[in-house]
């Protein structure tokens, strides 16, 4: 997850700015940013978890983890909400046409 987040992150930086809506610019980019920081901060968790610092470091984790959800329940799954209710009212009214 970290070298994916990474790799989109890189790809995001290579395309056409002027081809993206700003809004969806820096949507993508928080979205993946916190991707990132959630799956570094898990790697942490994994690698200190025999040590005190685990706690914190859980604590640090979760934190990032309800960060990525929140970023992404504004943008991407919101988005997948409205996108699946607008199919099921397409076929709804495809199936009621004579």
């Amino acid at each position: 997850m970290i070298a994916g987040a990474g790799g989109l992150w890189w790809l995001k930086h290579q395309s056409n700015r002027m081809l993206v809506a700003v809004s969806a610019w820096d949507a993508d980019h928080s979205l993946l940013v916190a991707l990132g920081v959630a799956s570094l901060t898990g790697m942490a968790v994994l690698l200190l978890r025999t040590t005190p610092l685990m706690g914190l470091t859980l604590v640090v984790h979760l934190g990032a983890v309800a960060a990525f959800f929140i970023i992404a329940a504004d943008g991407k799954l919101i988005h997948s909400a409205y996108r699946s209710l607008a199919l099921l009212r397409f076929y709804g009214e495809k199936n009621n046409t004579p």
